[in-house]
């Protein structure tokens, strides 16, 4: 298999070019990704420290399969993602992924606890494979939806949660289409503290289960032509692999 990850001191440039916007941190989730080259399941691409892995999930060559059980936790934490980039204070979170039949997946979350009543942000893939965010402050919650794509059966999306100080939106990549949800009431504040997770949320939330093949972290709110850039770029870059999001 020809590998698709390039690891050299031009790196983010490569991923600059690639995504329109280079990632603060890059992870790909199962080994036709990082087939080929030095790095492993689970390696930031960027050059920072790996994910950190709970349990088992399941390596199906091009994806994870990812449950309450079994997925990752980011080596950092909202904070500091919201504060690489000081002019912007905020971030952006991307993953290519599926929801199991029935259920919903959480793909990225970030909690300041594991209540409702506590600040939190939470992006989820849906059952009927819907791109939905959840901006919370205590006693408060609102939440916004991309597309819902009843006809979309197994196959993969891209989903983006974009945070500012302001407000989080939301997108939903699928058939070579950026489709867009907002939630006004959230902010990169709300979702600071904790590590990101990566297949989970917080146990008694909500279950989770689908397939995963990959997240990346950007250092700043991307704007919507961004996200679709990067949502492209995925696009190419992932369609050696079967995962086709056009």
């Amino acid at each position: 298999m020809t590998a698709i990850i390039i690891g050299t001191p031009d790196v983010a440039l490569f991923y600059e070019r690639l995504f329109g916007v280079a990632p603060y941190a890059l992870y790909c989730l199962a080994s036709d990704l990082v087939a080929g080259t030095d790095y492993a399941v689970g390696d930031d691409l960027m050059g920072g420290s790996p994910l950190i892995k709970t349990g088992t999930p399941v390596d199906h060559g091009a994806y994870a399969a990812v449950s309450h059980t079994d997925y990752w936790t980011t080596p950092f934490t909202g904070t500091t993602l919201a504060d690489a980039t000081s002019a912007q204070h905020g971030f952006t979170a991307l993953a290519v992924a599926r929801a199991a039949a029935g259920e919903n997946l959480s793909a990225i979350s970030s909690f300041a606890g594991s209540t409702l009543v506590t600040n939190f942000g939470l992006y989820l893939v849906s059952s009927v494979y819907r791109a939905r965010a959840i901006a919370n402050t205590p006693n408060r919650a609102t939440t916004g939806m991309a597309a819902d794509y009843a006809s979309r059966g197994d196959r993969f999306a891209a989903y983006a949660a974009t945070v500012s100080p302001t407000n989080v939106s939301i997108y939903d990549y699928y058939g070579g289409q950026l489709h867009a949800g907002m939630v006004a009431s959230g902010s990169s504040q709300d979702v600071g503290g904790p590590a990101m997770r990566i297949g989970t949320a917080p146990a008694g939330l909500n279950t989770t289960a689908g397939d995963m093949a990959l997240v990346a972290f950007y250092p700043k709110p991307l704007s919507q032509a961004e996200v679709l850039a990067a949502s492209q770029g995925l696009d190419a870059w992932l369609t050696p692999v079967g995962l086709d999001l056009s």
